[in-house]
């Protein structure tokens, strides 16, 4: 039985519209494809690129703005206390070396007079 030209002309449309479908298949495939070898170019790059960074980084100075945080956010109170006790232990520790200093030099003066070397 011969295929009238209606149906002729249903398949070609559906035969035509798979291809269409076809080839954006195979054109998503082929971009995912680029970008997962972009992204397992640069996953392998990676460390040689920041060895390459830090070798470059070695021995510079950074800029004074590069320190200082564009905005200071404000610290919280445990924060504060922190800082407070590392400077009060600071503090502390500059005191009892200068006593020491002092305590020295005092018993060095006196060993020099009692020896008769002053």
């Amino acid at each position: 039985m011969p295929k009238s030209s209606k149906s002729r002309r249903l398949s070609a449309a559906k035969r035509a519209e798979l291809e269409r479908r076809l080839r954006d298949i195979h054109d998503q495939e082929s971009n995912i494809k680029e970008r997962i070898y972009k992204l397992e170019a640069s996953i392998a790059a990676a460390p040689g690129l920041q060895s390459a960074r830090r070798l470059s980084l070695w021995n510079t100075v950074p800029a004074d703005e590069a320190g200082v945080p564009s905005r200071i956010r404000p610290r919280t109170r445990y924060q504060r206390q922190l800082a407070n006790r590392g400077r009060s232990r600071q503090a502390i520790a500059a005191l009892f070396l200068t006593g020491i200093a002092l305590l020295l030099g005092v018993w060095l003066s006196w060993q020099l007079k009692t020896h008769g070397l002053i």
